[in-house]
């Protein structure tokens, strides 16, 4: 995630459908995981106030209070390049830490599902999914950008569920939002 792309239209629909969805499956506790990929050098000019209320991410957690939500922010600089393992293994960490409740986790790429930094790689995604699974009731939201190839939410669709075991089932949200942003689409995955 682009720190200049942060708090977009599409932020509205992503925290609509993960307030939807947490309200729906009546979870109180969302683990949003963070692939951030740099601070934006032309927003440095920014007034230093002004960058923080629109632009720094943990401000989410104030929309978590005002609906009766707790959101974790998880987010770390290891993620990038060499230390990518060693931020994977720290969210499935967080996961594991949250044994006693409910949890819906946001897995927020750049971009989606695929194989670049900006990425969640098919072993990642079966990493942290598995591991969510040794709860019931648990829940995972993934954020898949548009592609440039016919059909890409057909396509991204069938290579999600690929990689989710078949006692799982991915779902979109309830709510239409292709008015607001058509180029996104969110996984929700619930057991059967």
């Amino acid at each position: 995630m682009l720190e200049r792309w942060y708090g977009d239209k599409r932020d509205l629909v992503k925290w609509s459908v993960l307030i939807e969805t947490a309200k729906k499956y009546n979870i109180k506790n969302l683990l949003w995981v963070v692939f951030y990929r740099d601070k934006s050098p032309e927003l440095e000019i920014v007034h230093k106030e002004v960058r923080k209320h629109f632009k720094d991410i943990h401000q989410i957690k104030q929309l978590g209070n005002n609906v009766g939500i707790k959101i974790d922010v998880f987010e770390d600089e290891k993620w990038e390049r060499k230390n990518r393992s060693a931020y994977i293994e720290m969210v499935l960490k967080r996961i594991g830490d949250a044994k006693k409740s409910k949890l819906l986790v946001f897995l927020d790429p750049d971009t989606g599902l695929g194989k670049k930094l900006e990425h969640v790689k098919k072993d990642e995604l079966k990493k942290i999914f598995t591991k969510m699974q040794m709860r019931k009731g648990n829940c995972l939201v993934f954020y898949q950008h548009a592609q440039r190839v016919d059909k890409w939410k057909e396509k991204t669709r069938a290579n999600f569920e690929a990689e989710i075991d078949k006692h799982w089932i991915v779902s979109n949200p309830s709510k239409d939002y292709s008015s607001i942003a058509n180029d996104v689409i969110f996984f929700i995955v619930t057991k059967r």
